[in-house]
């Protein structure tokens, strides 16, 4: 299984055995996360998908979510509930995270839910501070959730995440690590990347580690040991 998504890297590890620290958030059943970090989720539009959990680095993170699942529309008739896309975003370290939002059973909840959302994101049962709202993205029938993250947060909102910026692409080549046989090796030649300043790729490289399968993690420090600077 190959990295997913694009690494920025930097640097490489020296040693197997460094440890990674990262935040975990539990999300629950009929919770459809959109974009973590500015980063597209792999989502479903058709919003049948659900991840269990979210590994995102220390600091200050922001998440995009929604609940999409089915509630009761009248009587025994069923439909398809997706709720207001709403942000969080919050700053842990080495944290274990559940995302608690009230329950809806009915068309008539989702609806009085989408004037007025409430969750939390809570540590051993407490709740941590966040900043929550919704994302409000009109009419759209399918809507880019990464670019409409990031309108939000250039605009200063509420919960805006301020390690994002506009967003640019510059020509590199990377190694994306794969857990074929040989830990084979692939490169990509472009990524996006922000152009701000404040971006950590020791972070970056902590948080794709945490997202690989076993494998992968293993494939990825071979290769580091072996081409370390």
């Amino acid at each position: 299984m190959m990295f997913k998504r694009t690494v920025i890297a930097a640097g490489v590890l020296a040693t197997s055995s460094v440890a990674f620290a990262d935040v975990t958030i539990d999300i629950p059943s009929g919770v459809q996360v959109l974009v973590e970090n500015g980063i597209d989720s792999d989502y479903s539009n058709l919003g049948f998908d659900n991840q269990d959990k979210v590994v995102l680095p220390n600091g200050e993170s922001q998440i995009l979510f929604r609940l999409s699942h089915i509630v009761r529309e009248s009587g025994s008739k069923k439909t398809k509930y997706k709720s207001v896309p709403l942000v969080a975003t919050f700053t842990a370290a080495d944290a274990a995270l559940t995302l608690k939002l009230p329950r809806i059973d009915t068309l008539d909840d989702g609806r009085m839910f989408d004037k007025k959302p409430s969750f939390t994101l809570s540590e051993n049962g407490k709740p941590i501070d966040i900043k929550q709202d919704k994302l409000s993205i009109g009419f759209e029938l399918m809507p880019d959730y990464v670019k409409e993250i990031e309108k939000y947060n250039r605009a200063n909102n509420i919960a805006s995440w301020q390690s994002t910026g506009a967003v640019a692409t510059v020509a590199a080549t990377i190694p994306v690590v794969s857990s074929t046989s040989n830990a084979e090796v692939s490169k990509v030649t472009s990524a996006s990347v922000s152009p701000d300043a404040g971006v950590d790729t020791e972070q970056m490289l902590k948080f794709w580690f945490a997202q690989a399968d076993s494998e992968s993690q293993k494939a990825f420090l071979s290769w580091a040991i072996q081409n370390v600077k």
